[in-house]
């Protein structure tokens, strides 16, 4: 698991979201798009 630190910039500090679905099945892609569409 990370903490994010590896994935920051130098001189770049801004909060941010990172997501991840290397494990995902094509459902639950198929239903994590519908809940960020729902909220965006």
């Amino acid at each position: 698991m990370s903490n994010g630190k590896a994935h920051q910039y130098p001189d770049y500090n801004t909060n941010g979201v990172r997501l991840g679905f290397a494990s995902s099945s094509l459902e639950d892609l198929e239903k994590s798009i519908a809940i960020l569409k729902a909220l965006i």
